[in-house]
């Protein structure tokens, strides 16, 4: 149910991502950068900016 983001420098947690209510499916990083994108057991996809941990979007899908 939480995403944690971890530098690779040093191993230190630089976030951790609440929102799924069920577990996490899948995760990838945007292209573009600094997002970071997961599905849940629930079906819904979440993304985050990965240095605030702000929530950017939460949409329910049908089914992956």
């Amino acid at each position: 149910s939480t995403v944690r983001v971890w530098r690779v420098s040093d191993g230190g947690c630089v976030q951790t991502l609440e929102g799924p209510g069920d577990g996490v499916e899948w995760l990838t990083w945007h292209p573009k950068g600094d997002v970071v994108l997961a599905g849940s057991e629930d079906f819904t996809l979440w993304m985050w900016l990965a240095q605030s941990g702000n929530c950017m979007q939460v949409d329910q899908g049908v089914g992956w």
